[in-house]
């Protein structure tokens, strides 16, 4: 996986990828990476993107539209 982010990270417009590979083997990052991974397990959410508002989990991409509709059924806590 980390291969794999420093050549994305090469291929775009940020030219650091020695920082992005000490980031990555950052113990404080890999534990906050690792409790991510342990939430959307247990959470059933498989990929990205993906909203949880209230108590509604929608994976997938959403419009502006379903955004907003989310965020308003979340504020009534429906």
């Amino acid at each position: 996986m980390v291969g794999l982010a420093v050549e994305l990270h090469r291929s775009s417009r940020f030219r650091r990828p020695r920082r992005l590979e000490a980031d990555m083997a950052n113990p404080k990052w890999q534990a906050v990476i690792n409790k991510n991974r342990v939430l959307a397990q247990e959470l059933g959410i498989s990929g990205t993107p993906g909203f949880i508002v209230g108590n509604e989990l929608v994976p997938g991409a959403l419009d502006l539209k379903g955004l907003k509709e989310l965020i308003a059924r979340g504020g009534r806590g429906k």
